[in-house]
């Protein structure tokens, strides 16, 4: 009897490794070897289903904004780009669908060899508007370690009241950051006794540790008009001195690392946080909000 149940379960775990195999359309020793990895695959999309509900397509508006994005990158970086959306299958809104989520299913399947070289957090790599017959709406695209990540909108794009019957167009495009530029290398050391202004005081009350030296003068200021902020004095002085910093608890943003946390009635630019998430609200903080587009 205990001879037939072994007999029992090799022969279902043989049938069950048949069916998986066919169902990846794998050969069955290579399937037995990528199992594991196929299994984790399949739980991770199950939970993304279970948390952010069924997939949506892309409507015409989000299309062009990404069609915009390709049009203005370098060929290369396009077919990187176009390679990423096919695998980046999982795409949901959220916040009033301000918010246009891509997920893949798992983070495995997307090979490094269409990832982008800039592997930040977060990074804005542009901003547009896209119009329709004098209705426009503004859109951010971002980018997480090295892919595409969301497609943020100023508002409720419902507000925009777009139709699908006529074409749009996109008003105005700045490519803010390329996202196959590598974060630059040292050129020159930072010298932390050579401090002032706002980073000097900062050491007074806690130890300052830079992230990043300074940009170039030329890529700085390329980067604030494309941020199209009001940035404080305070701020621009300090990534001057150095682009990031952590400040005892704190976070300081470089201008190439900014968080955008989108609001009911916009979207906040955190400058700085404190290591548990939250906002300092503190001389070392700044929130900004967007330039309102009449």
């Amino acid at each position: 009897m205990e001879a037939h149940l072994v007999g029992y379960h090799q022969s279902f775990r043989i049938r069950c490794a048949r069916h998986g195999a066919v169902a990846y359309g794998l050969p069955a020793n290579e399937y037995q070897q990528q199992k594991h990895a196929l299994d984790t695959m399949k739980r991770t999309a199950f939970l993304r289903r279970l948390i952010y509900g069924k997939p949506v397509p892309l409507k015409p508006y989000e299309r062009i904004c990404l069609d915009g994005v390709i049009d203005a990158l370098s060929s290369r970086n396009a077919t990187k780009l176009r390679s990423q959306l096919e695998l980046l299958r999982f795409r949901y809104r959220q916040t009033e669908d301000r918010v246009l989520l891509f997920l893949p299913e798992s983070d495995e399947q997307v090979p490094s060899d269409v990832l982008f070289a800039d592997r930040s957090d977060e990074l804005l790599v542009a901003r547009m508007v896209v119009a329709q017959n004098g209705k426009h709406l503004n859109a951010k695209l971002f980018f997480h370690k090295g892919r595409l990540s969301s497609l943020r909108f100023n508002r409720n794009p419902a507000t925009a009241e777009f139709t699908d019957s006529e074409p749009f167009g996109i008003q105005s495009f700045t490519l803010v950051n390329d996202p196959d530029l590598p974060r630059p290398a040292a050129k020159r050391e930072v010298f932390r006794s050579n401090w002032s202004g706002c980073v000097k005081l900062w050491g007074n009350m806690s130890k300052v540790v830079p992230l990043e030296p300074p940009l170039e003068e030329a890529e700085r200021q390329r980067l604030i008009k494309a941020y199209d902020l009001h940035f404080p004095a305070e701020y621009l002085d300090a990534v001057s001195q150095a682009d990031g910093f952590v400040v005892g608890r704190v976070t300081v943003y470089g201008l190439r690392a900014l968080r955008n946390v989108p609001q009911r009635n916009g979207e906040l630019t955190v400058l700085a946080e404190s290591q548990n998430g939250d906002v300092i609200k503190a001389t070392i903080c700044c929130m900004l909000t967007t330039k309102v587009s009449h």
